[in-house]
């Protein structure tokens, strides 16, 4: 079976990383790309060229309902990589439709968007993070959470988190991780997350000129009160392919 991808967040990066993914020899079998791309109102009757051989014309993201009841589209998933401001609205018209979707966006409110999904006939993927390595070190963190709670009582907890400029939200695979840290005894509050988005200062941490246009490196240091000990966890990604 063929799965449909009709991408929301055109003509971001993610959209133009899934769209030659998709295409490639590797995959095109499995997915193809839905000849509509959900956009902002801005960028409304655009031809986009995504990959090689594959474009979309822009439709605005609220129109979902209408480019999925067009027909032709089999077995259709949505694939959402849109501003965190548009999510909200996005999800009300997927929902809406039924649709299955996943959202790799991250900054909106999760909580509300799950409380959507639930209450509607869509089936949907949301997270803060679709690299498989990183959401196992993230489950495994809490594991020690709920296995050791408090072991790290008193500790410091300080978060440096490294993107390109365009991100504009504090990264939700940090935020997603507080919990575990508190669990651990750690007072692990949203402004112990020091995000990093200056060029200058992203070399000077050792990203390459090739990739401060998309990466995601990671520091998560906990230091003990009379400052003999310290620990860290750390992952560096560069592009947007592992996603």
């Amino acid at each position: 079976m063929t799965v449909t991808l009709l991408l929301s967040g055109v003509p971001g990066a993610m959209c133009r990383e899934i769209a030659a993914l998709a295409s490639s020899e590797a995959y095109r079998q499995d997915f193809t790309i839905a000849e509509a791309g959900l956009s902002s109102r801005e960028d409304a009757g655009r031809r986009v060229e995504l990959a090689p051989a594959v474009s979309v014309v822009c439709e605005p993201a609220e129109r979902a309902g209408a480019v999925l009841s067009r027909g032709g589209l089999e077995s259709p998933v949505v694939v959402d990589f849109s501003a965190p401001d548009a999510v909200a609205g996005n999800l009300a018209v997927y929902t809406k439709v039924g649709v299955p979707l996943v959202v790799g966006t991250t900054g909106y409110d999760r909580q509300r968007a799950a409380e959507m999904v639930r209450s509607s006939r869509s089936c949907a993927v949301l997270a803060p993070n679709m690299a498989a390595p990183v959401v196992a070190i993230t489950a495994a963190l809490r594991w020690a959470s709920e296995r050791f709670p408090g072991v790290l009582q008193g500790h410091e907890l300080h978060i440096v988190e490294s993107h390109q400029s365009s991100k504009r939200d504090i990264s939700g695979t940090a935020r997603a991780l507080l919990p575990a840290f508190q669990a651990l005894g750690l007072s692990a509050q949203e402004d112990v997350i020091e995000p990093v988005r200056d060029s200058a200062r992203q070399r000077d941490l050792g990203v390459s000129g090739e990739h401060l246009g998309g990466h995601a490196w990671h520091w998560y240091r906990a230091r003990s009160p009379e400052g003999a000990m310290e620990l860290e966890l750390s992952h560096r990604i560069n592009g947007r392919r592992v996603y």
